[in-house]
């Protein structure tokens, strides 16, 4: 790769191709030092005027160097950091609308080990609409989930596992064309969710389970003066606060038309959720829950913590509470609204002893015991996670998934931190090796998939370097055209 030939021209006479350097004053790059140093360190390192000279190095070719020299600490080469088996993923790609399969269509396959990311690969299918991907991993750890990208929406596979007795996975991703109409929206479940952490506000998370049941994909309306679609509109209370999108950035995907959300994707045939949250203000130990659904809701759920407050909800089916290891909640339902449907709950009592006596329990880390495991850190209503999991997004995989791509979204500057992170438990997982508190074999396991996850960032941080690169070289060859046209413009004046 690039960062691998610049190292042999410019760096290998010194530094040997160990890394380990082929004279006595040369540092050794397999030191954990560079591993833990950031980036510009590293280019300030090379580029320093002690530094033996290598030649003029453009900013491209400075990264890719800090690339380079970093690779020798991870204790492998990152070209030989391979996610090895006998495992084979068959994937189809076809149109959900027409049942045509799909050519030349772009595929990314998303592998996973114990819900933590490992490695994205792609490929693109045959005439057939099929592609392949060899050499996984059949273990139970790993997971695979298959995307696409089809007229400006991206959609995904089920998670796929290798059962026991074959090494081969079938994974199907189904596209759809536009035409549907917002008739075909419902909501099949959703969830109420109230957190009360303090005595002036009630935090409020709701998830919606949206139901498209055409074969087409509905691309929403716009109204006069608006550039934006709108697909999803849920229309929030008008003293709500703090109105976000877990996951994503308003005005962006998702944008607010005073305390309406809008959410301006297009919706593809079958569930599709959103995770919303906002504040309201508690006035007089008070607070009321309310505001309308726009579409047909089979279900509609509320849960909140058993901690002194009162509920009123005459309108609900009081069910049976649920006992977690955090606390009891409070849970109540109602079926089948009608679209425009506003169901009303008041809490009160809400007040400085009850969310006293709240704050005394023991941190609201719940995981029932039908949760998915390894999800319940959710950085929002923690326990949302225990209750849910099995029916938010499917399973921890997506959670991991979600997190991935989000961390993507807001590259560079959360990548980093994420690189920073890992360090980070390398750091305490050397230490509790050193201590004897764990066993050779979970040790280097773990951390050999912790600098696998470096190495991912890093291959991910070369190939938009090398995309930038690349824009700026097309803007430079552009500038003299332009140059020339306003001189030209001028000579015409």
């Amino acid at each position: 790769d690039q960062a691998g030939q610049l190292y042999e021209q410019k760096c290998s006479q010194c530094h040997g191709s160990s890394g380990a350097g082929v004279k006595e004053d040369v540092p050794d790059l397999a030191s954990n030092n560079w591993l833990q140093a950031t980036n510009a360190q590293l280019v300030a390192a090379i580029t320093n005027d002690k530094h033996p000279d290598v030649g003029v190095l453009s900013e491209q070719e400075q990264q890719l160097a800090a690339i380079a020299a970093r690779r020798f600490s991870f204790g492998f080469a990152q070209n030989e950091v391979l996610i090895e088996g006998l495992g084979d993923a068959e994937v189809l790609v076809q149109d959900g609308t027409n049942g045509k399969h799909l050519a030349n269509q772009p595929v990314r396959l998303i592998i996973f080990e114990q819900e933590q990311f490992a490695e994205l690969r792609k490929g693109e299918t045959d005439d057939q609409g099929n592609a392949r991907f060899t050499g996984l991993p059949t273990t139970p750890t790993w997971a695979y989930v298959v995307e696409t990208t089809y007229q400006g929406l991206t959609y995904h596979s089920d998670i796929g596992h290798f059962s026991p007795d074959s090494n081969m996975i079938q994974l199907t991703v189904s596209v759809y064309d536009s035409g549907a109409t917002r008739e075909a929206i419902s909501v099949d479940r959703s969830h109420w969710l109230v957190d009360i952490k303090n005595p002036g506000f009630v935090d409020l998370g709701e998830v919606y389970s949206f139901m498209n049941s055409a074969d087409r994909v509905y691309a929403g309306e716009t109204k006069s003066g608006e550039d934006k679609q709108r697909v999803i509109e849920i229309p929030l209370p008008e003293d709500a606060v703090n109105i976000n999108v877990e996951g994503e950035t308003l005005g962006e995907r998702f944008w607010l038309d005073g305390t309406t959300l809008i959410d301006s994707q297009p919706l593809p045939p079958g569930d599709t959720q959103i995770f919303l949250r906002y504040s309201l203000p508690v006035q007089k130990g008070k607070v009321t829950l309310s505001h309308p659904i726009p579409y047909p809701t089979k279900m509609l759920n509320l849960l909140a913590p058993d901690i002194g407050i009162k509920i009123d909800a005459p309108d609900w089916q009081q069910d049976d509470p649920i006992q977690t290891q955090g606390g009891d909640f409070f849970n109540y339902s109602i079926l089948d609204l009608p679209a425009g449907a506003t169901p009303v709950a008041i809490l009160s009592n809400i007040n400085e002893k009850t969310v006293s006596n709240d704050s005394q329990q023991t941190p609201q880390q719940i995981v029932s015991k039908n949760a998915a495991p390894g999800i319940s850190g959710a950085p929002y209503l923690p326990w949302l996670v225990g209750l849910l999991g099995a029916f938010l997004l499917g399973a921890g995989v997506f959670f991991a998934w979600g997190r991935y791509k989000h961390t993507l979204a807001e590259a560079p500057v959360l990548r980093e931190e994420h690189k920073n992170s890992i360090l980070r438990q390398i750091a305490t997982l050397d230490d509790a090796f050193e201590a004897k508190e764990i066993n050779s074999n979970a040790y280097y396991k773990q951390r050999n998939l912790l600098k696998l996850q470096i190495a991912t960032i890093m291959r991910e941080e070369a190939e938009d370097e090398s995309q930038a690169s690349a824009t700026i070289s097309n803007k430079n060859e552009d500038a003299p055209m332009n140059d020339r046209k306003e001189d030209d413009d001028e000579s015409a004046d």
